[in-house]
């Protein structure tokens, strides 16, 4: 299944979660999935019919599901005939077709349910069976997965209603989904997203979003305030976010909002990493223990002075990605973190602590002022926006959260200037 980027949805989603969104009309449209696999979401949507003969007459006058694998509309078309559905039917409405390049037009009264296929773009040139089956399609396109050009079909055709299963980052990615979340939201109006913040699928741990697109009468690049429902294992979470054109549409934006204004940004340079090839040009007599996290151990190195005082006067390295021992991103102080006056490395390598330089040098009783206010202003934003501005590492039962370096330098900044800004007001007297 990794082949054609399928990810199976259990039929409990369409019941519990995508029923309520399209109850009004299952009496009166077509209800259709143009990536139907193993039929899930049309075939859950029928458990709510009371029995053989309702969902025969439903499936008769309102199906259609389609599949570009022969096999996967075989079996489709024996699951529909268990459920109740005369076999000519099934046949008739359970079809094979590549979607993709012809996506089914079924007019206005019609609804289109679908977990697309997931398959990232750049995933194809480290999957030679792969790119033979899906490279063509993203020829002369800004789109950068499989689910991005499903999409996009919908807008282009005037879909009227539709319910996508996609993968969080339509949400919360930046490059990776900015152009398809602009364009879905200037067409369509999003009353509600729902984010399965734990693993649905049998076959991968990722998290998903259910997503419900209604057309708007014309186009328009309004802000647009959706009903959003986090769900977790054992309690949901439902809020309000406002999304808007601004940041294109992604969520999380109370964290653009507070790093924005770069009049109280201060005027400091913030560079990451300290590698090798620099610490070996900047030989000297002063020995210093460092944590190579090349090899995550203890190395020591000859520095000069310069490069000693730039440590001393920098004693926080940033950690970029929760870890599985609790341990959060933020910025954390090298010597009682790891027994070291600096973190090294041969090469730079963003989920590893990364050592931070702040020029010009912060008053040294400043550091551990500007790391509490950056780790705590960092939580409340993470707990105001449930993580919408981070990107998910690795998901699961625990996902784990990377704050970019984009992030973490304006974060900083703000965190300096909030921190030193009667300092500033002093000098300027």
């Amino acid at each position: 299944m990794r082949l054609y980027g399928v990810h199976h949805t259990p039929e409990r989603i369409a019941c519990a979660t995508i029923y309520p969104m399209v109850a009004h009309a299952m009496e009166t449209h077509i209800v259709y999935d143009a990536f139907a696999g193993n039929g899930d979401l049309i075939f859950g949507l029928m458990r709510w019919l009371p029995n053989a003969d309702a969902r025969a007459r439903w499936f008769t006058t309102h199906a259609f599901l389609y599949d570009v694998r022969p096999e996967a509309v075989e079996r489709m078309r024996e699951r529909a005939v268990a459920l109740g559905v005369p076999i000519d039917i099934a046949r008739e409405r359970i079809r094979v077709r590549d979607t993709l390049a012809k996506p089914p037009q079924h007019g206005e009264n019609a609804i289109h349910i679908t977990n697309p296929p997931w398959l990232y773009k750049g995933s194809l040139a480290k999957r030679p069976d792969a790119k033979d089956t899906w490279a063509h399609y993203f020829q002369r396109t800004s789109y950068v997965d499989v689910y991005q050009l499903a999409m996009a079909n919908d807008i282009r055709l005037g879909v009227r209603e539709a319910v996508y299963i996609v993968p969080p980052n339509f949400l919360f990615g930046d490059s990776v989904a900015s152009a398809i979340r602009r364009e879905v939201f200037r067409y369509y109006t999003v009353p509600t997203i729902v984010y399965y913040a734990h693993p649905i699928f049998e076959t991968t741990d990722q998290h998903a979003l259910v997503v419900h697109m209604k057309r708007k009468p014309n186009p328009d690049d309004e802000p647009q305030e959706v009903a959003l429902e986090y769900r977790e294992p054992h309690r949901v979470i439902r809020y309000r976010e406002r999304l808007s054109v601004a940041n294109n549409y992604r969520a999380g934006a109370a964290f653009d909002e507070y790093v924005a204004d770069n009049d109280r940004l201060a005027p400091h340079t913030v560079r990451w990493y300290l590698t090798w090839d620099e610490v070996l040009r900047r030989r000297g007599n002063n020995t210093v223990r460092l944590l190579d996290v090349s090899v995550y151990g203890i190395a020591t190195a000859d520095i000069d002075d310069a490069l000693l005082a730039e440590l001393r006067a920098n004693p926080y390295s940033l950690r970029t990605l929760d870890n599985t021992n609790g341990r959060r991103a933020g910025l954390y102080r090298t010597q009682g973190e790891y027994g070291a006056e600096g973190v090294v490395a041969h090469r730079p390598h963003r989920t590893h602590p990364i050592q931070v330089r702040v020029y010009p040098p912060l008053p040294e009783s400043c550091w551990e002022t500007v790391a509490e206010a950056f780790n705590t202003t960092l939580e409340r934003l993470r707990a105001q926006t449930h993580d919408g501005f981070m990107t998910c590492f690795r998901y699961g039962h625990a996902p784990r959260r990377y704050l970019g370096l984009k992030q973490a330098e304006r974060l900083l900044k703000r965190t300096i200037f909030e921190c030193l800004t009667p300092a500033y007001s002093a000098s300027a007297q």
